[in-house]
C-alpha cells in the first residue's frame, strides 16, 4: 500500500461526501491507496453518509470511536494505516483533482521523508484564496534539506494537512498528535520536521481548506482564548522536550530557542 488518507469525522454530514469524492478525482490506482475515516462519535448522519460511500469505493475503511477530538481520531487512523506515506484531511476540506499521484511520485522518486505544500482557502461565500500557506513557504522551493537545515533557515510549523509524510517517521519515533485542543498540528509538524532527513517544500496548493464559521478555530471566546494560550505554553514545553531528544546538538540549540520564543509569545498574548 503506497498511501493512507486519514479523515477524522465529527458531525460532517454536509461536507464529508465532497471530501471523500475528491480523493477519487485523482489519478491514483485504487489499489495504491486507502481512505481511513474515523467517526469520532458523530450524532448526525455522517456515519450513514460514509457507509454509503464505502459501498461505492472498496478501499474505504470506517473506524468508529467515542468522541474525543480530532487528535485522538487521527491517532487511531495512524495506528491502523498501512500506507508507506500518510496525508491528513479534515472532513470539510478537499483536494483539487489529479494532484495526489504527483505528490506521491515526488516523495517516492526523491526518497523524501516529508513533503510540504500550500493550502487554498475556500470561504463560505464560494470565493477561494491562496493566502494560507504557512510561514514555511519562506523555505527554498524544491530543494531537499534535512530537518536541521529547515530549522537553520527559520522553519515555522503549520497544519499537518499541508504535507505528505513517510509513516515510518511517526512509527519509528513514537510520534502522535497530542490531545491539545489548539496547537496539536503545530507540535507534530515541529517534531516530524526535526526527525526527517529529507524534506522538500512545494509552492503548489493542492489542498483546499474550507473556512467553516462553525469550526473550532473560528470560535475565539475568552475561555477558548485562555485554553489556546495554555495549549501554546504546553507546545513550548514539548518543543523543549524535543530539543533534549534529537541527536544533533545544533538542532537541539535551535529547538530550545524556538521553545523560548513560543512560551514568550504565549505570555505576550496573555
Amino acid at each position: 500500500m503506497k498511501l493512507s488518507v486519514i479523515i477524522p469525522m465529527y458531525n460532517a454530514e454536509k461536507y464529508i461526501e465532497r471530501c471523500v469524492e475528491s480523493l477519487y478525482c485523482q489519478d491514483l490506482n485504487i489499489g495504491d491507496f486507502e481512505v481511513l475515516i474515523i467517526n469520532d462519535g458523530s450524532t448526525d448522519h455522517s456515519l450513514i453518509e460514509v457507509e454509503n460511500l464505502a459501498r461505492k469505493h472498496k478501499n474505504i475503511v470506517i473506524l468508529s470511536k467515542k468522541n474525543a477530538g480530532a487528535a485522538s481520531a487521527r491517532n487511531l487512523g495512524i495506528k491502523n494505516a498501512k500506507g508507506d506515506f500518510l496525508v491528513f484531511i479534515d472532513a470539510d476540506d478537499y483536494y483539487l483533482p489529479n494532484c495526489l499521484k504527483q505528490l506521491l511520485n515526488t516523495c517516492e522518486l526523491k526518497c523524501l521523508d516529508l513533503l510540504y505544500y500550500r493550502l487554498l482557502i475556500h470561504y463560505e461565500d464560494g470565493s477561494i484564496s491562496d493566502a494560507l500557506g504557512g510561514d514555511y513557504n519562506r523555505m527554498p522551493i524544491k530543494k531537499i534539506m534535512s530537518g536541521l537545515e529547515c530549522y537553520q533557515k527559520g522553519f515555522q510549523a503549520s497544519t499537518m494537512c499541508g504535507c505528505m509524510l513517510k509513516r515510518k517517521i511517526l512509527t519509528s519515533n513514537n510520534l502522535r498528535f497530542s490531545d491539545k485542543r489548539f496547537g496539536e498540528d503545530t507540535l507534530l509538524s515541529y517534531c516530524v520536521t526535526a526527525y526527517s532527513k529529507r524534506v522538500m517544500f512545494l509552492n503548489e496548493a493542492p489542498y483546499v481548506y474550507f473556512k467553516n464559521k462553525g469550526s473550532v478555530l473560528q470560535k475565539v471566546s475568552t475561555p477558548l482564548r485562555l485554553i489556546q494560550i495554555e495549549n501554546t505554553l504546553s507546545v513550548g514545553h514539548d518543543v523543549m522536550s524535543l530539543s533534549l531528544q534529537v541527536d544533533s546538538m545544533d538542532l537541539s540549540r535551535i529547538l530550545k530557542k524556538y521553545s523560548v520564543n513560543i512560551i514568550f509569545g504565549a505570555f505576550w498574548n496573555l
